[in-house]
């Protein structure tokens, strides 16, 4: 179960994401990016792909992974 805190923020959005796995952790996150960026809802599935990324520290692979998508 993914579980997403917000806080305020002056300037920027600031989130806390969290899940039983890292796989819902990162899922959790591109969800709510996207769901800030547009009405996820209303986008229709019709491409899936696969994305790899590889970094040096965990923090970064999460900041590789949103950036890439």
């Amino acid at each position: 179960m993914i579980t997403v805190k917000e806080f305020d923020h002056p300037a920027d959005i600031e989130v806390e994401i969290e899940g039983e796995s890292l796989k819902e952790v990162f899922e959790g996150c591109a969800n709510y990016m996207l769901s800030c960026m547009f009405k996820v809802e209303s986008v229709d599935e019709r491409i899936e792909r696969k994305i790899e990324v590889s970094s040096e520290d965990l923090e970064s692979l999460l900041y590789d992974f949103l950036e890439e998508i």
